[in-house]
């Protein structure tokens, strides 16, 4: 075998395991259980924390819990990090969108904050959509009907 297939299956578990805690933070965020879901979030290993997924959950979780401080936090640190990824520039400005959306309603005077909803795009996967609904944009489908 060669090393490329022994690493494969070394991950593997992993995998199954990250795989089986996203359902579950998943399924506390939409409890509305702020504090499992986020016991769920801390309980991987800090690199899949780092994945933009995760680390938009946690925003999430965070100004659920009403915690202004990590709230702030989270997503001061996130916008860099979604401008600088390889996502396209529709899914950029949404994900941006909303970890200022979310920040900003904990913020509603911070500047830092502030949305211009024309430069938000909605035209993006509705993965992206149904994880992490923009409900504040005005242009958001009624319903949540996300396609």
């Amino acid at each position: 075998m060669t090393a490329r297939v022994l690493n494969w299956l070394v991950d593997l578990p992993m995998a199954i395991r990250v795989g089986f805690r996203w359902v579950q933070a998943l399924e506390y965020a939409s409890r509305r259980k702020p504090a499992e879901a986020l016991r769920v979030i801390n309980s991987v290993p800090e690199r899949v924390q780092r994945q933009l997924p995760w680390a938009l959950l946690r925003l999430q979780q965070y100004s659920v819990t009403k915690d202004i401080g990590a709230t702030t936090e989270a997503a001061r640190s996130l916008v860099p990090r979604i401008a600088s990824s390889r996502l396209s520039a529709n899914v950029k400005s949404y994900l941006t969108g909303y970890a200022k959306w979310v920040a900003g309603r904990l913020n509603a005077n911070d500047q830092e904050f502030r949305l211009n909803w024309a430069e938000v795009s909605l035209d993006v996967p509705a993965y992206w959509k149904r994880r992490f609904p923009l409900r504040g944009h005005p242009n958001w489908p009624p319903n949540d009907d996300v396609r």
